[in-house]
């Protein structure tokens, strides 16, 4: 029931990249004031299984990039990717799979699956799809926009961080990343 600072907001965006607003109450209405900014958003949906669901329209019309889990669709990944982009037509969207992988849609190019690494034994799945949605937009950042790069990045994220306990566990350093994606042939 409490909303973001918008003056506060509107101060820290306009010295970003991107802004990250996901889907929480407390986010919605920043998402006008990012794009009257001119910011590229992004957000994750998380366990989605409607394309016009209530609570996440708002942010999935504003995103420019959109992930969301495969946990709950209705219909397979490509065909949840073409009516999201029927609908509001991200530039980018990403679905995550689980053990799968990741399916990555990049507006004007076909769809990638980028399948899932093992780096270590899967200890616990809490905060995978968070580390694979952070790990992404890092690399993305990092790469100049270089989406099906960052995915594989984030795989390997991800891969790592359910090797861990706890939603502190697990994570990588930006030069441990780096290590170990050229341990799995996958660093750039």
């Amino acid at each position: 029931e409490r909303a973001f600072p918008v003056d506060r907001f509107e101060h820290l965006a306009g010295t970003s990249d991107l802004c990250v607003l996901c889907n929480i109450n407390f986010a919605r209405g920043l998402l006008p004031v990012a794009s009257r900014l001119g910011k590229p958003i992004a957000t994750d949906v998380h366990t989605i299984a409607n394309v016009d669901d209530d609570f996440n329209r708002d942010f999935m019309a504003a995103a420019d990039i959109l992930f969301c889990s495969d946990e709950r669709l209705p219909a397979g990944p490509e065909a949840w990717v073409q009516s999201v982009n029927c609908r509001y037509a991200p530039a980018v969207q990403v679905v995550g799979l689980g053990a799968a992988g990741a399916l990555l849609a990049e507006r004007g190019r076909p769809l990638q699956l980028v399948p899932a690494v093992a780096t270590r034994p899967v200890v616990n799945t809490i905060g995978a799809g968070d580390s694979l949605f952070s790990a992404f937009l890092h690399g993305c950042l990092q790469s100049g926009g270089d989406a099906l790069q960052a995915l594989r990045m984030a795989t390997i994220f991800a891969s790592w961080k359910v090797g861990g306990n706890g939603g502190a566990d697990g994570f990588l350093t930006a030069a441990e990343l780096q290590r170990l994606a050229a341990m799995q042939g996958a660093s750039g």
